[in-house]
C-alpha cells in the first residue's frame, strides 16, 4: 500500500458535507427566528388583550405541544409563572394561547360547548337549582360580552400589522436594498424602446398624480403601476436622461406582446446593473472567448480599454460598438488590478438563414423615423446586397454605424429606397429577446420580427445535405437535454418549438443556439414546397463571418440603499411595505382561487427558512423587510373566514352579534373540523410541495 500527498479526499468530503450543513443549519436557523417572532407577535396580541379584558390565560405557547411517541419531549422549553404557562413546542408550525373555557381544538371545542349546553338546558328547566345552578366562570372567554371576544380574536392581526409597519420602519432606518427605476436594457419593440428610452434614463416618477422620488423602486413601484394600468392606456412619466441635470415628461402607450395570454401591460425596460461579474460560464462552453480567459466570479469591472466606467450605461454604449472586436477589461479583484482581453463571439448557426419580417416599431427620434420609415415595411436590401439571414441585420448595420446608406423596402407591394445616416447603437443586450422576441436595429431605430422560411442555406453545410433549400419553412425545433452537461447559459423552459403555432420564436430558437454547449445537435422538422415533412439533426457551427454581442458576460442588478433618519418617514415608509404586502397576497389569493398559480410559487416552512436565509445573508434591513411581508401575510391569511382560524372565530361571533344567540354548537363543530382538516390538509401539502421544489431544486 502506498500513500499519496495532498489533502486526502475523505477530508475534502467531510469538509464539504460540514459547510453544506452549517449552511442549512445557518438557513434553518433564520427561518424558525423569522417565524417564530411573527407568531410571538400574533400570540401576543391575542395574550395581552385578554389579559386586559380579564381572562385567564393557561398557557402562552410558540410552536405546538402535543403528546409525542416514544417519549419525545412536547415542549422544548416551557416555564410557569403565576397562572400562565410560557413555552416553545416542538412542533414549530404555530403557535396559541390557552384560555379559560376556549379551545382551538375542535374537539375539546365541542366537547366545551355540548358540557356548556347541557348545564344551560338544565339550569333552564330546573334540573339544578340554587348553589348547582349553571354559571360560567367569570374570568373563562365564554363568560366575557361578544364585543371582548371579538376584541381578542382580532388583536393578533392587529398586533401583527402594527409589527410590520414597525420591521419596514426598522429596515428604512438602517437601510433598505432596492433595484432603483434605472434603465438597463429596453425591450425591442415594446413602449420604452418606442419612446426612446436608453441605459441610464432615471425614471423619477409614474403618472400624473404619482409621488415623484429619487429612490422610486423598479419592481415595486414601476413595475407594480404598470400592471395596474389597462393596455393601450397612456401613462405620463418623468425621466432624466442619462446625464442630464433636468427631467422630462415621457408620454408612454402601454403595450402587450401578442403572445402573452393574459394580455398584461408592459412598459419593456430591464433594471441596470452592477458592473460586478455574477458568474463565469462553465469551461465546456469553449465557444465563448470569456471561458479561456482569467476572469472571475465577482470580478469589478472598472474600465474597458482603458476608458474609466462610472455605471453600467456607459459601459452598454461602448461594447455596443465593439461587438467586432477585441477589448480589453480592468477589473478589480480584492486590492489587485488585472488587465483582461476577451476576443470577439463569433456567431452558432445552423447553416440557414431565415426570412426578416415586417417592422413592427419604430423609434421615435432615431435615423429611421426622421428617413421614414413604418411600420409594416419590408427590408429587402442594404447598400445593394440583398437580405439573407434576418437575425444578421442589426450586426451589419451596426458594422457601418456612421454611415449614410441606401435600404430597399418593400411597403403596400411597391419597392421604395431609403436614405438614413445611421448612429451609433447605444446599447448591448446581455440576453435574448424574450419578452417581445423582435430583434431591434438600435443604429437604425427599428424593431422586426424574423419568420422560419429559409432564404439561405450556407453551401457545404449539414442543412444542404440534408436537402433543405430556399422557401422550406421550418415547423419545429427541438433541443436535446444531456442530464450530464453543465447548467445551460440561459434557463428557457421550452425545449421543443412549434413554429406553425408559435411563428414569433424564431429569435428565441437562434439565441438558444447561441447559448448552446459546441457541437450541439438541433432536431428540425422542415416542411417542403409540396407540402411533405423531412426532420433532420444539425449540428451547430461557428461562423467565420460574423460576431455577436454577447460574450458571456453575466452581472447582477444595480442596487441602492434608502436610508432615512426621520421617524415620520420611516413610518410612513414602513406603513406602504406592510401596504404593499397585504395587496400581493391578497393578489396571489385571487390567483389561486382563479387557478392561475404554479405549484413552484407555494412554499412552507423549508422555503420561509430558505428566504429568510438568503435574505438575512444579504443585510439585517433585508431581513427585517422579510418579516413585514411574513406578519402583513400571517395577518391576512389569518383573518380569512375560516373556521378554527382566527377569521373563523370572528366570523361565528359576528353571527353570535347578529343573532344574539351563539351559533348551533353541532354546526360549529362540523365547520370546525371541516376547516380543521382544511387547515392541516394545507399544511401538508406546503410541506410536500417544500419537498418536491427543493429535490428539483438539487437534482436539476
Amino acid at each position: 500500500m502506498g500513500s499519496g500527498g495532498g489533502f486526502p479526499l475523505g477530508n475534502c468530503l467531510t469538509i464539504v458535507f460540514a459547510m453544506a450543513f452549517m449552511t442549512l443549519f445557518k438557513y434553518i436557523f433564520y427561518g424558525i427566528f423569522a417565524l417564530g417572532i411573527v407568531i410571538f407577535v400574533h400570540e401576543l396580541g391575542h395574550f395581552v388583550v385578554a389579559k386586559m379584558c380579564g381572562v385567564r390565560c393557561d398557557k402562552f405557547y410558540v410552536g405546538f405541544d402535543p403528546p409525542l411517541p416514544f417519549g419525545l419531549p412536547s415542549a422544548l422549553f416551557k416555564i410557569k409563572v403565576g397562572e400562565t404557562e410560557y413555552g416553545i413546542g416542538t412542533i414549530p408550525l404555530g403557535g396559541y394561547v390557552k384560555m379559560l373555557g376556549q379551545h382551538d381544538n375542535p374537539a375539546e371545542a365541542a366537547q366545551e360547548a355540548e358540557r356548556i349546553r347541557i348545564l344551560r338546558e338544565q339550569a333552564e328547566d330546573g334540573t339544578i337549582e340554587g348553589e348547582d345552578a349553571f354559571t360560567i366562570d367569570p374570568r373563562s372567554y365564554p363568560a366575557k360580552p361578544v364585543w371582548q371576544r371579538l376584541m381578542i380574536i382580532s388583536a393578533g392581526v392587529i398586533t401583527n400589522l402594527v409589527f410590520a409597519v414597525l420591521f419596514g420602519a426598522a429596515a428604512y432606518r438602517y437601510g433598505m436594498l432596492h433595484t432603483p427605476c434605472i434603465v438597463g436594457e429596453t425591450s425591442p419593440g415594446l413602449s420604452g424602446w418606442q419612446i426612446g428610452l436608453q441605459p441610464g434614463d432615471k425614471v423619477l416618477q409614474v403618472g400624473e398624480n404619482g409621488k415623484r422620488s429619487e429612490n422610486l423602486r423598479f419592481n415595486n413601484d414601476l413595475a407594480v403601476q404598470v400592471m395596474m394600468r389597462d393596455v393601450d392606456s397612456n401613462v405620463k412619466i418623468l425621466v432624466r436622461r442619462h446625464g442630464a441635470s433636468q427631467p422630462e415628461t415621457m408620454d408612454v402607450v402601454l403595450k402587450s406582446p401578442e403572445h402573452d395570454p393574459q394580455d398584461r401591460p408592459y412598459i419593456g425596460i430591464s433594471p441596470a446593473y452592477k458592473l460586478k461579474i455574477e458568474e463565469v460560464p462553465d469551461k465546456a462552453f469553449d465557444t465563448l472567448p470569456v471561458v479561456k480567459t482569467s476572469l472571475q466570479k465577482d470580478d469589478e469591472i472598472v474600465a474597458l480599454d482603458g476608458v474609466e466606467l462610472p455605471d453600467s450605461a456607459t459601459f452598454s454604449r461602448m461594447m455596443a460598438t465593439r461587438f467586432d472586436k477585441p477589448i480589453t477589461l480592468t477589473v478589480k479583484r480584492g486590492k489587485a488590478i488585472h488587465e483582461i482581453t476577451i476576443e470577439p463571439t463569433p456567431m452558432r448557426w445552423l447553416g440557414i438563414g431565415t426570412k426578416i419580417g415586417p417592422v413592427a416599431a419604430v423609434q421615435n427620434g432615431s435615423p429611421a423615423n426622421e428617413a421614414g420609415f413604418e411600420v409594416g415595411d419590408v427590408l429587402l436590401q442594404i447598400n445593394g446586397s440583398p437580405i439573407d439571414n434576418g437575425v444578421m441585420v442589426p450586426y451589419e448595420l451596426d458594422r457601418l454605424a456612421g454611415q449614410s446608406l441606401e435600404i430597399v423596402i418593400q411597403r403596400d407591394g411597391k419597392e421604395l429606397t431609403l436614405t438614413p445616416t445611421l448612429r451609433e447603437p447605444p446599447l448591448m443586450r446581455l440576453g435574448p429577446p424574450a419578452l417581445a422576441r423582435l430583434y431591434a436595429a438600435e443604429s437604425l431605430g427599428i424593431a422586426f420580427s424574423v419568420t422560419s422560411e429559409i432564404v439561405y442555406v450556407e453551401p457545404g453545410s449539414q442543412a444542404e445535405q440534408n436537402g433543405c433549400k430556399v422557401g422550406d419553412k421550418i415547423s419545429k425545433v427541438e433541443f436535446t437535454k444531456d442530464k450530464e452537461a453543465p447548467k445551460p447559459l440561459i434557463d428557457i423552459v421550452e425545449s421543443t418549438f412549434n413554429l406553425d403555432e408559435q411563428t414569433d420564436y424564431w429569435p428565441i430558437v437562434h439565441e438558444m443556439i447561441q447559448y448552446s454547449l459546441p457541437d450541439s445537435k438541433v432536431k428540425i422538422t422542415v416542411v417542403k414546397a409540396d407540402g411533405t415533412n423531412t426532420t433532420m439533426e444539425l449540428a451547430t457551427v461557428t461562423s467565420s463571418k460574423w460576431n455577436v454581442h454577447y460574450r458571456g458576460l453575466w452581472f447582477p442588478s444595480l442596487q441602492a440603499i434608502h436610508q432615512v433618519t426621520d421617524i415620520k418617514e420611516a413610518f410612513q415608509l414602513g406603513l406602504r411595505e406592510t401596504e404593499e404586502g397585504i395587496e400581493h397576497v391578497a393578489a396571489a389569493l385571487t390567483k389561486v382561487i382563479r387557478g392561475k398559480v404554479s405549484r413552484k410559487n407555494f412554499g412552507g416552512p423549508l422555503t420561509i427558512a430558505a428566504v429568510a436565509g438568503m435574505e438575512a445573508s444579504e443585510s439585517p434591513s433585508r431581513l427585517l423587510a422579510f418579516l413585514t411581508m411574513l406578519s402583513a401575510n400571517v395577518a391576512v391569511l389569518n383573518f380569512l373566514p375560516i373556521p378554527v382560524l382566527d377569521g373563523g372565530h370572528a366570523m361565528f361571533l359576528i353571527y353570535e352579534a347578529v343573532f344574539r344567540k351563539p351559533l348551533d354548537e353541532r354546526l360549529a363543530f362540523g365547520l370546525s373540523m371541516v376547516g380543521f382538516v382544511f387547515i392541516i390538509g394545507l399544511m401538508l401539502l406546503v410541506l410536500g410541495l417544500d419537498v418536491l421544489n427543493m429535490t428539483e431544486l438539487l437534482f436539476q
